[in-house]
């Protein structure tokens, strides 16, 4: 699943059957890649990875209210999320500039791949690009680079 699909979805608690928010963004763990969980939109709270049971088309379903976290601001601002990967340059190891990244793909609880796009026109006609987050490393603030 893309990061961009989990974006506004409801999230949904199995135990009261009620909605608890909309999906921000996701939180990772930079080092490795694993989803720490979900920020919920506007509430300052965080759903933790393993407290989810399903993601479908129409919403993700949680465990319960019990396991959410609420985040004060300077740890909401010290986690690694994913909007923080969107449009950060990537580059190969000799510094050639290969693209943008545009989105993650998320499998098995990590960030899997890393979506490289090249600009509209190339998108178009060649697709964009795909690297394995383990073959990345962040150098700065807003540059990846590949190990290869």
């Amino acid at each position: 699943m893309l990061r961009s699909d989990l974006l506004k979805l409801p999230v949904f608690s199995l135990r009261s059957r009620e909605q608890i928010g909309v999906i921000k963004d996701i939180v990772i763990d930079d080092i490795d890649g694993r989803l720490l969980g979900l920020l919920i939109l506007g509430k300052r709270l965080l759903v933790p990875w393993e407290n989810i049971e399903r993601i479908g088309s129409i919403g993700v379903f949680v465990t319960g209210d019990d396991d959410i976290c609420f985040l004060d601001k300077d740890l909401l601002e010290s986690l690694g999320r994913g909007e923080d990967y969107i449009n950060r340059r990537v580059m190969n190891r000799v510094g050639e500039e290969i693209g943008l990244i545009r989105d993650l793909l998320i499998r098995e609880g990590y960030v899997n791949q890393v979506l490289i796009s090249q600009g509209v026109l190339a998108d178009i006609l060649e697709g964009t690009t795909r690297e394995q987050y383990s073959n990345c490393y962040s150098l700065t603030a807003d540059t990846f680079m590949l190990w290869h």
